[in-house]
């Protein structure tokens, strides 16, 4: 799966340039303006891009975009 694209759909979501995020960017301490509806779009995102579905509770334990992207990366190789 490719990086880049995945760190494209966040940085749409996240309503940031691309050059401003990384695996290792914590998306709701290091983007201004985080609000529950950029996670929702975020789950949504995850389900109709990627198959993936992630509970409330796991996305809670998700704290980096890497995070995200391991759950991904589990289930589509």
């Amino acid at each position: 799966m490719d990086t880049q694209v995945f760190l494209q759909k966040m940085a749409d979501i996240l309503e940031v340039p691309l050059a401003e995020l990384s695996l290792a960017t914590a998306f709701r301490q290091d983007i201004p303006y985080w609000d529950s509806l950029k996670g929702f779009a975020t789950i949504v995102m995850l389900q109709e891009d990627y198959e993936v579905a992630v509970e409330v509770y796991d996305f809670l334990l998700c704290h980096t975009i890497g995070d995200l992207f391991a759950k991904v990366g589990k289930i589509i190789p």
